[in-house]
């Protein structure tokens, strides 16, 4: 299932993660790392919030600064759902191709539709 498997980044970077750094959802259950996407202290991540968390995982993990992401800078990642992500197949995830994915584990985790997401969507997703 594309959603559970599309993901770039440690929860120490990433709010919710998974094939392309598979460790990122094990670290889900610190509620730090969701207070920290947690930018308003509402107890609940929009999209803006998740895409601004999603945006600086995408900055840290593009070792080189060129805006893509490639197998390289990211090591651990599935090839295959690296693959699936990049849409366009150059090797390469554009912003785009790399924001598309992680919405995907978005609308995937966001359980009750109501484009936040609670700790236990997050928890219950993982």
């Amino acid at each position: 299932m594309r959603e559970r498997t599309l993901a770039v980044a440690s929860m120490a970077i990433l709010l919710v993660g998974g094939a392309l750094l598979p460790d990122a959802r094990a670290q889900m259950t610190d509620g730090s790392d969701f207070a920290t996407t947690d930018l308003n202290d509402d107890g609940v991540v929009d999209r803006e919030e998740y895409h601004r968390r999603m945006m600086d995982t995408m900055l840290l993990a593009d070792d080189n600064k060129d805006g893509m992401l490639t197998p390289d800078e990211v090591p651990e990642a599935d090839p295959a759902a690296f693959a699936a992500a990049d849409s366009n197949g150059d090797g390469m995830l554009s912003d785009d191709e790399f924001m598309a994915a992680r919405f995907d584990d978005f609308e995937a985790a966001d359980q009750d539709g109501s484009g936040t997401l609670s700790p236990a969507e997050v928890d219950a997703w993982r």
